[in-house]
């Protein structure tokens, strides 16, 4: 057995069909708590009919508005088993009278190095950066983190994040997103924004306030424009990452319109850079039978999304168990905002590594790859590129 196999896209993507097509979860939440009326009750008091109120969410998919009562949000994900219409005015809602709760139970069938090893575990050229890549992806997945990255093509970035969406949910990988779409996906745990076009005027100025608010990593983020369909005014973003990912500088003709000379100090000092080297080389193969593949890796993917959503709720205890002692991200000289996304991925690279001393390297491998980016924006600004170079470690 191919172990890459298993992260194929058409295998999952036939996984994520047959686990979330019946699904309605907190993606699908497209208003803020509203009064439904269901009908009327006989008023003693006023003496005639007076219209009854239940509170709901409204939940958006396959052009259906599905009205769930607002003390059963918390029980998404759901699969509706009966529902009827309601009508108030020009809107129509499938009101949700029964369901079933489909949210699996967090177990630790894995440990953290395995979630990262089997993650598309195709052959790269660069097994080290590639690693690193998916110990900060997967920690943006459990926890939260804002972070840019760059890379030369077919790195993989992508491959990673898209893999996570299609078996995790929750997952938008944009590429060159207009705001509007950004604000669309707020609801997701992990947005990937690839690319940014080329951006003038109020777009610009809207992408850079955009960035700027999610950079700052508040809980809440108040929509640029009033409520429409299918957007709230306002998103909890409390536990959402957003990575930002390019190409190297010198894959653009016009290196002014990179990333880092597109907008203000304010904006980059909110994302911690790092630059990975190296390629997926393995020759993918198109699975011919990707169905019956994803049965029998069902339950490979149902243990890897179990423990997933244990560390989600166990990583730091995890990682102070192990005792490790390494530099912390207070001892670079950093900006506080991206100290405190480093200091996110060494309690993940903690929990990767077998020993301290890994630990260390590993991290001083992620140091290097962050001093790389800034070196090669420099370069192009006037100044000579320093590549830092790398110490090899086996894993």
């Amino acid at each position: 057995m191919n172990k890459g196999e298993r992260f194929h896209y058409n295998i999952l993507q036939e996984y994520n069909e047959n686990k979330y097509k019946e699904r309605l979860t907190a993606s699908h939440i497209i208003s803020d708590k509203i009064p439904l009326k269901i009908g009327s009750e006989w008023s003693r008091e006023q003496l005639k009919e007076v219209p009854t109120y239940i509170n709901i969410y409204v939940l958006w998919k396959e052009r259906k508005k599905y009205a769930l009562l607002s003390s059963e949000i918390d029980k998404l994900p759901i699969i509706v088993q009966k529902s009827r219409e309601i009508r108030q005015g020009k809107d129509v809602y499938e009101l949700i009278e029964r369901y079933a709760s489909v949210r699996p139970q967090p177990n630790k069938l894995m440990d953290f190095r395995e979630l990262v090893d089997t993650l598309c575990s195709f052959e790269h050229s660069s097994k080290l950066d590639f690693t690193l890549w998916k110990i900060c992806a997967l920690s943006s997945m459990i926890s939260r983190a804002v972070f840019r990255v760059s890379t030369e093509p077919a790195f993989g970035k992508d491959s990673v994040v898209t893999c996570l969406g299609e078996l995790l949910g929750d997952v938008a990988n944009l590429n060159k997103p207009t705001v509007a779409k950004l604000e669309y996906e707020l609801t997701n745990k992990l947005i990937l924004m690839n690319e940014l076009g080329t951006l003038s005027g109020e777009a610009r100025q809207k992408m850079e306030d955009f960035l700027l608010n999610i950079g700052d990593m508040k809980n809440k983020y108040k929509k640029s424009s009033r409520a429409g369909k299918g957007t709230l005014e306002e998103y909890d973003i409390s536990e959402m990452s957003l990575i930002l990912a390019f190409n190297n500088i010198d894959c653009y003709p016009d290196h002014e319109k990179y990333f880092d000379y597109v907008f203000s100090k304010a904006v980059y000092d909110r994302y911690i850079p790092f630059k990975f080297q190296g390629k997926i080389v393995e020759r993918i193969k198109t699975p011919l039978f990707a169905h019956t593949l994803m049965e029998s890796y069902k339950p490979f993917y149902e243990e890897y999304i179990r423990s997933v959503m244990w560390y989600s709720k166990n990583y730091e205890r995890e990682a102070m168990d192990k005792k490790f002692t390494t530099t912390t991200a207070d001892e670079y000289p950093l900006p506080a905002r991206w100290q405190r996304n480093l200091n996110t991925f060494i309690i993940f690279i903690h929990l990767y590594a077998k020993t301290s001393q890994e630990a260390q390297q590993l991290l001083d491998e992620l140091m290097v790859r962050h001093k790389n980016y800034i070196s090669m924006v420099q370069s192009w600004n006037g100044g000579d590129e320093a590549v830092v170079t790398e110490q090899k470690l086996q894993f």
